[in-house]
């Protein structure tokens, strides 16, 4: 399976789990309805979040009024890191969701270098999206998608989709119609197959890298 992308950080701070570090605020974890909103842009980014479960999408809107998605955090990984003081997009929970959230002045204090991961991580995010963008084929996006949900979820050729079919064609700048053809085709040829409705089995992984290379 090819490296398709850096993966995403689950917080490696105890200290901040802990709430051990100074000018740090651990608050007890909160559920969020499917839809409901987290943070929007020009609120202030004195947060982390932790998901517990479910998922977040990160999101904006163009000028023409289209969403854009710009990355899924699923269960145990970690979001909410800016590169200023304040929020450039929108999150929100694509399902039930539950977060732990850390507040403190120490997320943007210049020596907090135990929160390296985490911004590597979050802005690794923006990458790797304009380079899936970047892909010509629609199916080369698909495939780059499938085989990254593989990678983040350590499930071996079995993949759960929390998110929508539309988070996904958002995500993947494709229409809800192109994005459900290149996978009834990839079933058609083998390379994939459904479990119910929100898992994914892959059978050609040899296909399915070529097809993402």
């Amino acid at each position: 399976m090819p490296d398709v992308g850096t993966q995403r950080s689950s917080l490696p701070l105890g200290v901040v789990l802990t709430g051990e570090s100074s000018g740090l605020h651990v608050h007890s974890s909160t559920v969020f309805p499917a839809g409901s909103r987290i943070y929007g842009p020009g609120e202030a980014s004195d947060t982390l979040y932790l998901v517990e479960s479910g998922g977040v999408r990160i999101c904006r809107f163009l000028a023409d009024g289209r969403r854009l998605i710009t990355a899924f955090y699923l269960r145990s990984e970690t979001f909410g890191l800016e590169r200023d003081d304040k929020h450039h997009s929108y999150a929100e929970a694509f399902c039930p969701t539950t977060l732990k959230s850390v507040r403190g002045t120490m997320l943007h204090h210049e020596n907090a270098s135990e929160l390296f991961p985490v911004a590597v991580s979050c802005f690794a995010q923006v990458e790797e999206h304009s380079m899936l963008l970047g892909r010509q084929s629609c199916i080369e996006r698909v495939a780059i998608f499938l085989l990254e949900m593989t990678k983040r979820q350590s499930r071996s050729s079995h993949i759960a989709l929390p998110m929508t079919r539309i988070d996904i064609a958002d995500y993947l700048c494709l229409t809800p119609e192109t994005l459900s053809r290149v996978l009834s085709r990839l079933r058609t040829d083998g390379v994939i197959a459904f479990s119910g409705l929100r898992e994914i089995h892959i059978l050609k992984w040899q296909t399915l890298n070529k097809l993402a290379s």
